[in-house]
């Protein structure tokens, strides 16, 4: 049992897998509490699990005693996570919405802005830097502007349609 102990410390994968099973455990905490983490915070963990992901499969291919097949397979590994690096990064700075801390109407809120071309913009309660609500509190919708309306506000973007939500989600006020 010692022995196994011994090994296993040394295996990047069960740390990524145990980083892993925290920061779920975490979220399911926040969650009950009708709260979530930001978005920064999401993106560091998939950074590091990233990370640790590619240096626990590195680490386990060196461990193979063929040196021929350890070195051609980490050869195709590393050709692997070669091509799937620029396929992350669009994924990451398109399917994931920017972040803006404001203050909307008195409230201090977080604005997750969303969409392509068709901005749409949900503001969440601001908790703390690592924390915000869980359910959206104001939802604003630009229409097809192509950029960010709460980065570049200065230009004056007009907000099509409004919803604003009460403590548990619903619909409160709206226009039109």
């Amino acid at each position: 049992m010692r022995n196994i102990f011994r090994k296993c410390y040394r295996i990047i994968l069960i740390y990524a897998a145990i980083f892993a099973g925290v920061f779920f455990l975490f979220r399911f905490t926040l969650n009950s509490f009708g709260l979530t983490n930001r978005l920064w915070v999401t993106f560091l963990f998939i950074f590091v699990f990233a990370i640790c992901l590619v240096a626990g499969v590195f680490q386990l291919l060196a461990k193979i005693k063929l040196k021929r097949v350890s070195v051609l397979l980490i050869i195709l590994a590393v050709c692997l996570f070669g091509l799937s690096i620029p396929f992350a990064f669009m994924f990451l700075s398109v399917g994931f919405p920017t972040e803006h801390v404001v203050e909307k109407d008195g409230y201090k809120l977080v604005a997750h802005v969303g969409g392509l071309m068709h901005k749409v913009v949900y503001y969440y309660d601001y908790k703390n830097f690592f924390v915000q609500g869980k359910n959206p509190r104001l939802y604003e919708n630009y229409g097809e502007i192509g950029s960010d309306p709460i980065k570049n506000s200065d230009r004056g973007f007009e907000v099509k349609s409004f919803y604003w939500f009460d403590d548990n989600g619903d619909r409160i006020e709206h226009y039109p």
